[in-house]
């Protein structure tokens, strides 16, 4: 999780929370701090060095307590419903964990016990994955929010390709896709939600997150439904 609270990072620099531990150690066992600022990347500013380390000591300390107020207490409804936001907005478990100051095992248990669609990881990362029950169904609604479990992530559904759609749109070879596959086919808009940069914050414009994806078609039994997570809050329209 880099350090982002007070002091505002530029693109060449390197504010990790991993570097800047590796800076506090060097200090510790007698480096400069015009070493410790190459280390940074940083122009050689000892005021704004001590800043870095000192606000990045303060989250260090607030993320540590925070851990010891969450220990061994059961999800809240606001933790569920941001997790299961998250996830499928596509944030990695160990952000999510870090955001929400509990354990990368806390987090999956969460996504297992919900029933939320899952990437996989390692060597399967590009197989499709196995769809939790609660989101198989035989068709989708158009503008429905729904799970790409081939892309492994959210998209929404933008046509079914019917049998009439076909004949009607010209340069389409109709093909009955319930006939030769057992289930609907679909174009769907596959996404990711993306940060606005660093550059838009300088700027004073509005910022939050952006929808980035691509046009796919997928069958039915590839794509799950996410409304049974409506009932923990979560919204994926917005």
């Amino acid at each position: 999780m880099a350090y982002k609270r007070g002091v505002r990072k530029r693109a060449h620099e390197n504010l990790s929370d991993a570097n800047i531990r590796r800076v506090i150690s060097a200090l510790e066992e007698g480096s400069t701090k015009k070493s410790a600022c190459e280390m940074l990347n940083i122009s050689y500013n000892t005021t704004r060095l001590n800043r870095i380390i000192e606000e990045f000591e303060e989250q260090e300390n607030y993320v540590a307590i925070r851990k010891l107020q969450t220990k061994g207490k059961p999800a809240s409804p606001d933790e569920i419903k941001q997790v299961i936001q998250d996830y499928v907005e596509g944030e990695s478990i160990s952000d999510i964990a870090k955001s929400i100051y509990r354990s990368q095992a806390f987090v999956k248990g969460i996504i297992n016990r919900v029933g939320v669609p899952q990437r996989p990881t390692g060597e399967d990362k590009h197989k499709e994955a196995m769809l939790p029950d609660a989101c198989l169904r035989d068709s989708f609604e158009k503008g429905e929010i729904v799970w790409n479990a081939h892309y492994h992530m959210a998209c929404i559904v933008e046509q079914e390709y019917t049998l009439d759609f076909q004949n009607a749109s010209p340069g389409i070879n109709t093909v009955d896709y319930e006939e030769m596959y057992g289930c609907k086919m679909y174009r769907v808009w596959c996404y990711n939600l993306i940060p606005y940069s660093d550059e838009y914050e300088t700027l004073g414009w509005w910022t939050g997150k952006k929808k980035i994806g691509f046009s796919a078609h997928t069958l039915c039994q590839s794509l799950g439904s996410l409304k049974h997570l409506k009932e923990y809050g979560v919204s994926f329209e917005d």
